[in-house]
């Protein structure tokens, strides 16, 4: 049905538009988006008496919403604001075997003290409370140190876990992140008997991967490429199995040494079988601060390489090879289909406390899993609670209402406006870890310029159909 009025007065909303080049791109808050000649846009700012159909469409003149369509748009992308936590992070000991020089969790090394375990009955007290919250759906994610040196706790959690889901309605699911020094053929059946989905780190060839996560011995390469190859032939291998196998991932922590191995990286997660990579900038927490001289990268060496790498993997699909790459897909899922892209450091207001929490190994709550490395620091400012609290108490603690507001994109002067809102977070914890404040300073600010560069290269990338295409495939995955 045609909304356009001509007889009456139209106002058009252009407060979010970024112009490039000669083009315009304008969006709002219902997921609308119009690209339009620079000429175009001047000509309906100046005189908006004939304007173009799909300005009514997608929710940009004022005196014609439709606030029933548009508000379940709204509501698609702002829906972990009305939940409780879905992703459960238990760090099952702060000890680690390795000692990258990138480490935002602070873990002490190899340490021998096992007061950095947690215990098995903290474990289940942190399984009891997740269950307690309202949410029909729980991830639980193993996280350390490396969850792998307190094999007994976790192991004997996993099915505490899964006694507790057979006892319930809710739809649970459990994740592993690990090193793989400590993996062994009883571990690893262990976890595919019990559907867990293992994740590791593979920072790219094994010159760039020895010097960004040091082993002992320099194993790590090594191990995390035979258990990954393990982990892939056994999803491939799982036809008539009695439990369901995961195709295994990896994350890529791109650092001053990944500097000119793009395809080399890419070239790396195709040789060990893996569909799928997620690149991300080192990030100033932990260690990693540390060493920033050594391994810290500018927003516009990041941005260079990620253009880079997309591109060969961009070829490689053209050549029919199926690689995808997690941190693009998320941004294009918020782009094409108006989502929230799964990813709580993207929404607005962020899933802190609400999409997520994390159970320090002592049993102490914090809002997200950086806000618990930020402790491993000695500052407990986003901590919430602790597992012998009621869950009331913990999810509505004032770090939760302070990082709502804090990553409420239109409370950010420079977010308020810009193009890029409708796909773009903020996190208060990295902005307090970095720039001394919740809020940040959005203009100097490190992620807001890599997101802005990622999100910049996407829109470039879709004006070419095939790419389009190609990327619009990704999401349907």
């Amino acid at each position: 049905m045609e909304n356009k009025q001509q007889n009456k007065k139209q106002t058009l909303l252009f407060q979010q538009w970024k112009k490039n080049k000669d083009h315009v791109l304008l969006t709002n808050d219902f997921g609308g988006r119009i690209e339009l000649s620079g000429k175009l846009f001047n000509e309906l700012c100046d005189n908006p008496d004939n304007i173009p159909q799909q300005f009514f469409d997608n929710g940009f003149v004022s005196e014609m919403l439709d606030f029933g369509k548009l508000g379940l748009s709204w509501l698609n992308t702002h829906c972990n604001v009305c939940l409780s936590p879905t992703l459960h992070i238990l760090v099952m000991t702060a000890r680690c075997n390795m000692q990258c020089l990138y480490c935002q969790a602070g873990a002490p090394g190899r340490k021998k003290d096992m007061s950095l375990d947690m215990s098995l009955e903290t474990a289940k007290k942190c399984v009891d409370f997740a269950f307690k919250t309202p949410s029909p759906v729980l991830n639980f994610e193993f996280q350390g140190g490396e969850p792998l040196l307190n094999w007994n706790v976790l192991s004997e959690t996993v099915k505490y876990i899964r006694q507790k889901e057979s006892e319930s309605d809710k739809d649970v699911s459990i994740s592993l992140i690990s090193n793989f020094i400590l993996m062994d053929e009883e571990k690893a059946n262990f976890l595919l008997q019990n559907e867990v989905s293992i994740c590791s780190s593979l920072d790219g060839p094994e010159n760039v991967h020895k010097k960004n996560r040091h082993s002992e011995n320099d194993i790590s390469y090594n191990i995390v490429c035979k258990w990954l190859k393990y982990f892939n032939q056994k999803y491939d291998s799982q036809l008539g199995k009695a439990y369901k196998i995961f195709r295994p991932g990896a994350i890529i922590t791109v650092t001053k040494n990944s500097i000119g191995h793009a395809k080399e990286i890419i070239d790396e997660y195709v040789s060990a079988g893996l569909e799928s990579l997620y690149m991300r900038p080192v990030s100033q927490i932990g260690y990693a601060a540390v060493n920033w001289n050594s391994i810290g990268i500018s927003p516009a060496e990041y941005i260079s390489l990620y253009k880079e790498a997309i591109n060969y993997v961009l070829t490689l699909n053209k050549k029919g090879v199926s690689i995808i790459e997690k941190a693009c897909q998320i941004f294009c899922e918020k782009i094409f289909n108006v989502g929230s892209g799964g990813n709580y450091d993207l929404d607005s207001p962020c899933g802190a406390g609400t999409g997520q929490i994390a159970y320090n190994y002592d049993g102490n709550i914090y809002t997200c899993d950086e806000a618990r490395m930020l402790a491993m620091e000695g500052d407990d400012l986003f901590r919430i609670g602790n597992v012998n609290d009621p869950v009331e108490k913990v999810l509505t603690a004032d770090a939760v209402r302070a990082c709502k507001y804090a990553s409420e994109l239109n409370s950010q002067p420079l977010c308020s406006r810009c193009a890029y809102k409708p796909y773009c977070g903020i996190c208060p914890v990295f902005n307090y870890a970095t720039q001394g404040s919740l809020f940040g300073n959005m203009a100097t600010n490190f992620r807001c310029a890599v997101n802005k560069g990622q999100i910049d290269f996407i829109f470039e990338l879709i004006k070419d159909k095939e790419n389009e295409e190609i990327l619009k495939k990704w999401i349907q995955r």
